[in-house]
């Protein structure tokens, strides 16, 4: 089965403007990127592992939402909102690369 999700691995392909502002984090299993209702900062993209995003529920239930591939961008909402819908937890060794959303949108406007 095959995921045709837009794929950004290559950085090099990203404008110069976003690689400039781009940072680099490592995440172990289990470990939460960001938790639901948190602010927003940022959006990222993965590079390497997995990550899962899920809800959780009134009742506290996890809800999945969606398991992000290496090369996608995911949590884009937090360019629209100020808190996470969602939480991020690594599944495996996670490499992810955040753009801070106060820099990405200016740096989109300049490429």
């Amino acid at each position: 089965l095959s995921h045709s999700a837009m794929n950004f691995l290559d950085l090099e392909k990203l404008p110069a403007q976003l690689r400039s502002i781009a940072t680099h984090q490592t995440l172990e299993s289990g470990e939460h990127l960001f938790h639901q209702s948190a602010p927003t900062h940022s959006i990222f993209m993965l590079q390497s592992g997995a990550i899962r995003l899920l809800r959780y529920g009134n009742d506290g239930q996890e809800i999945d939402h969606y398991r992000v591939y290496a090369g996608e961008f995911f949590a884009e909402v937090a360019l629209f909102d100020e808190v996470h819908l969602c939480s991020a937890i690594a599944e495996e060794q996670t490499q992810v690369i955040a753009f801070p959303k106060s820099e990405f949108w200016s740096a989109l406007r300049q490429d």
